[in-house]
């Protein structure tokens, strides 16, 4: 769908860094910096499509932490 994007899965930490990298849409790498206690620098080099999300959607950009409560999950059965 347009406009639209996500990834799932895990990845291992190496120091302050974790790296994705998938060719199933075409060259894709995201890199997590943790740079400071609740924040996190995300570069993406591959386009939106690369990276299997939508038209206009990037994962780029700079995320910080803006609670400590217990996140809830929605029941994903199939």
């Amino acid at each position: 769908s347009v406009n639209m994007g996500g990834l799932s899965g895990e990845i291992d930490i190496k120091g302050d860094t974790a790296i994705y990298q998938s060719d199933e849409y075409g060259a894709c790498k995201i890199t997590i910096k943790f740079v400071r206690p609740g924040e996190v620098k995300v570069i993406q080099d591959g386009t939106d499509g690369n990276c299997g999300f939508g038209h206009n959607v990037s994962s780029q950009g700079t995320y910080r932490k803006v609670s400590s409560k217990k996140p809830k999950f929605e029941s994903q059965e199939q």
